[in-house]
């Protein structure tokens, strides 16, 4: 019986050694090629052909430098904060205005569960479903190659989830707290 238990015990320890080295190798070959490639990235063109896996002799800068000015990254890098900033900006903006309207206003003819419900049915709309249709219909309306062509997809796909986010946060502020601010004199807007 403690020869079984045992060799049990052995071959537990040997699966665990075995497991072990697998994940250790699977680890470095795919670590290897990323700590390769930055520090290349430091080493001029001649030397990594001469010197692939050497380190560098002679760091420079100037193959960032390079990929800078002629990726034009600048511009894509200021491109991406404009498109950042309106979309976002434009998200929180309207999305808090709408999920207060639904979470604290009462709208007659209890139309707001379903509109409420209909911006919920946008999560389940995602921009690659509607890719080609929305492409062509900005082709037709001129916004191809502008920015407001970018932002407002953005927008429009990113409202349902803050929308829904921001209701339930409403939701949860006490009334008591719109009540005492409408005696001081506030207003909805």
């Amino acid at each position: 019986m403690s020869d079984f238990v045992l060799s049990e015990e052995r071959r537990n320890v040997l699966f665990k050694i075995v497991a072990y080295a697998v994940f250790i190798s699977f680890a470095i070959l795919t670590i290897f090629p990323l700590v390769w490639l930055f520090y290349s990235s430091f080493k001029p063109k001649l030397e990594i052909l001469r010197h692939g896996l050497a380190l560098p002799k002679n760091p420079t800068l100037q193959n960032y430098v390079r990929a800078w000015e002629l990726g034009h990254l600048g511009e894509y890098a200021i491109n991406s904060l404009i498109y950042t900033f309106f979309s976002t900006g434009g998200v929180i903006i309207l999305s808090m205005m709408t999920s207060f309207a639904f979470a604290k206003l009462r709208i007659k003819y209890k139309i707001t569960p379903i509109l409420y419900n209909l911006f919920l049915g946008g999560l389940l709309i995602t921009l690659h479903a509607i890719l080609i249709p929305l492409f062509l219909f900005e082709i037709r309306i001129g916004l191809q190659d502008t920015y407001l062509g970018l932002i407002l997809p953005y927008i429009a796909i990113g409202l349902p989830f803050a929308i829904y986010l921001g209701t339930e946060f409403i939701k949860g502020i006490p009334d008591a707290i719109i009540d005492s601010a409408k005696i001081d004199g506030a207003s909805y807007l």
